[in-house]
């Protein structure tokens, strides 16, 4: 393969001497003297004492005058390419790989570069892309785009990057015009190369004139992108959408009119590479709406990737016995009932929830449908889902975080989209492949200053005991889990975490919600929801609960808490104690009289609904449930520890009905004349948070 290069560049620079290979700064640079000086640096590399076909010489970029030949005098003397920045070259892994490693100097598996993965799956590796591959997708390429020879060719990306090959080989091999380097160059001209990210960092009054092609790489391109894109076309313009791995190069592609209505990413898979989306057993998904990870079967793939091994470096072959190359992406996809390829982006962008992913287009759509913000980046993290937004400065409008999750809990009709973090910012940092920055975000959710981003919520998402936990959710509860802990149902949860010191775990028990068949009166019974709470958190935490375990809750919801206690004392479990804030008296006859429940529970749902018009006919439905809860169950006595905090409120538990409940009691009383100012008067959140958070850590020490 190393031959096949040799002889397509002689006969470009043979053919297409006369004609313009660079424009850098004003300046041109034919193809007969890129060749003249290129044969220079081959002389120059193959007249070394040392020298043999597969040396990995490091040539850090500078800029296209100055490289470029060196470049491509390296590759004609069978030089492999380490592709990196200026500021890369004195890494001591690069000294490594020149001291150490050697390419495969003949046959197929001829190496042309190496390439360091930006990491954003995983630590960053070295991926070996070979002269089959670089070859194959320059020839692809430049059939696709079908430009002649003399085309102007701006390109964005640094060469470094791994699909830039395939754009830089196209237009040597072409007799393309090449301009290398940001927005001054920016001319108008045939074709316009570079990553959604770059483009939409140049803003809209960059070009003098329109292009004919505006080719994509590096990332899906979002709804968000295509206004500015449309500015820059001319009134023919096409814009080439591909998509893929660094070590498969573009795996498929989409070509769309530049002035026609934008549509989502659904691409053709290239030729030569059979695509395949597969789960995580490994066999092929062919179900439209089945999300899989795309795996790539061709011809021409990556040679394989650089693995070091103490001081030494192996590699690992994509090379299958049948003589193809095979390569399992981190790009998530699925098949549409058009059997198109749709890309949905790398793994760790989208959540995978009880062993299933889930697609977030619904998610960023209607992020992205807001006025205030320009692009949304969604990843998964160790908290869960988190939002990255990128506000419209140019919108005139504040992007309120707080009311976006408001906005969003209202429109989201499924919950497990609703995102765990919102994080805004002017501008997504870019790395130095032009690609949005995603180890830079996401290494800055705990610390969004350092990005100038705003948070919401300020405090880290609490994690939550929930019946159905996959992995993630397991190691966010394992992670909060201390050895003296305070598991919260209902309200309250919010002053709770903002107090908490730093020592003491605080885990949400979410309050099951009223199941839809449930017509009352009977099938209400707060002991068998108690069991089946338990059920899930021995399950959660694989019965290691410790003996400094308590249980609280506020209102109605402090009574599930109390209800798990009697069950897991009743188990055998250790429980340090229950906090109730400001319960319902349960014997009182709203809960104890069938007939008071069953007047409530018709008159909220007729006539009384007028004296309840800020909530819903679910609302009230879950009300009358409430009660029907509290009214059938038989309350049990408890031998453990019990807090009682209440205001005096008509409906609040009065302190002397503790005796029934444990000889083991305590009443804080708070000033409280309503309910609701428990949680609404600063001065008593103050005075109940604290004294909670210290009795515990005393009770810990």
């Amino acid at each position: 393969m190393l031959n096949v290069w040799r002889q397509a560049w002689a006969a470009a620079a043979e053919r297409y001497g006369a004609l313009p290979a660079l424009q850098e700064e004003g300046r041109q640079l034919s193809y007969a003297r890129l060749a003249l000086e290129a044969d220079s640096f081959r002389q120059h590399y193959e007249g070394q004492p040392d020298w043999l076909i597969g040396r990995c010489v490091c040539i850090p970029w500078v800029s296209a005058r100055a490289s470029l030949p060196e470049l491509i005098g390296l590759w004609l003397a069978g030089g492999v390419w380490i592709a990196c920045e200026p500021s890369a070259a004195a890494d001591p892994t690069v000294a490594s790989i020149t001291q150490r490693v050697q390419g495969s100097p003949e046959g197929r598996a001829g190496w042309q570069s190496l390439l360091r993965s930006s990491g954003s799956m995983g630590q960053p590796k070295w991926i070996v892309r070979g002269w089959r591959q670089a070859l194959n997708e320059a020839s692809l390429y430049r059939q696709r785009l079908d430009l002649p020879a003399g085309s102007t060719s701006t390109m964005l990306v640094n060469p470094w990057f791994g699909a830039s090959t395939k754009h830089l080989l196209a237009g040597l091999l072409g007799g393309w015009q090449q301009r290398f380097g940001s927005a001054e160059v920016l001319e108008g001209g045939d074709l316009l190369y570079g990553t959604p990210s770059q483009l939409l960092a140049l803003g809209e009054e960059t070009l003098s004139a329109g292009y004919h092609w505006i080719s994509l790489t590096g990332e899906p391109c979002r709804a968000s992108v295509w206004p500015q894109l449309q500015r820059w076309g001319a009134l023919d313009a096409r814009c080439l959408n591909a998509f893929g791995a660094s070590e498969t190069g573009v795996i498929a592609d989409q070509v769309l009119p530049l002035h026609a209505d934008w549509c989502g990413f659904e691409g053709t898979p290239c030729l030569g590479k059979q695509v395949e989306v597969v789960g995580d057993d490994g066999r092929p998904m062919t179900s439209p709406e089945d999300i899989g990870r795309i795996q790539v079967r061709g011809d021409a793939l990556a040679e394989g990737v650089l693995m070091q091994l103490g001081d030494g470096w192996s590699l690992v072959s994509f090379l299958q016995p049948d003589g193809t190359m095979r390569v399992l992406t981190a790009d998530l996809g699925l098949w549409s009932e058009r059997h198109g390829l749709q890309l949905l982006g790398r793994s760790n962008e989208l959540l995978k929830r009880h062993g299933e992913w889930i697609d977030l287009s619904s998610l960023r759509r209607l992020l992205e449908a807001q006025p205030e913000i320009r692009r949304v980046q969604l990843m998964d993290s160790e908290q869960g889902l988190v939002a990255w937004l990128e506000r419209d400065v140019k919108a005139g409008r504040t992007l309120e975080l707080e009311a976006l999750e408001v906005r969003l809990r209202e429109s989201l009709g499924d919950p497990r989209l609703l995102p765990q973090c919102l994080l805004a910012l002017d501008q997504f940092p870019m790395n130095a492949n032009g690609k949005v920055d995603l180890g830079l975000l996401r290494g800055s959710v705990e610390q969004p200053d350092r990005l100038g981003a705003n948070r919401w919520p300020p405090l880290p998402a609490i994690p939550v005991l929930h019946p159905l936990l996959d992995s993630l959710d397991h190691a966010q509860l394992l992670a909060a889990w201390r050895p003296c802990n305070l598991l919260w149902c209902g309200g309250g949860l919010r002053e709770l975490q903002s107090s908490r010191p730093p020592e003491l775990g605080l885990v949400q028990q979410i309050f099951p919600g009223c199941p839809s068949t449930w017509r009352g009166p009977n099938g209400a019974s707060l002991e068998a929801l108690a069991r089946e709470q338990v059920d899930t958190l021995l399950r959660s935490t694989e019965s290691h609960l410790g003996q400094r375990f308590w249980l609280g809750g506020y209102s109605v919801a402090a009574w599930l808490s109390y209800a798990m206690a009697a069950e897991l004392l009743e188990r055998g479990h250790g429980v340090a104690g229950v906090i109730l804030l400001d319960p319902v008296n349960p014997w009182s006859p709203t809960y104890q009289w069938a007939w008071r429940r069953r007047v409530a529970r018709l008159w909220r749902s007729g006539a009384g609904r007028r004296w309840y018009p800020g909530l819903s006919a679910q609302q009230l439905h879950q009300k009358a449930w409430l009660q029907e809860l509290l009214g059938q169950w038989q309350i049990p006595a408890l031998n453990c520890p019990l807090i009682l905090i209440s205001g005096s409120w008509p409906a609040a538990l009065p302190p002397g009905q503790l005796s029934r409940l444990t000889p083991h009691s305590n009443h804080w009383p708070v000033s409280a004349a309503e309910h609701h100012e428990v949680l609404s008067d600063p001065v008593l959140v103050d005075q109940w948070t604290g004294s909670i958070w210290n009795h515990l850590r005393s009770a810990s020490g």
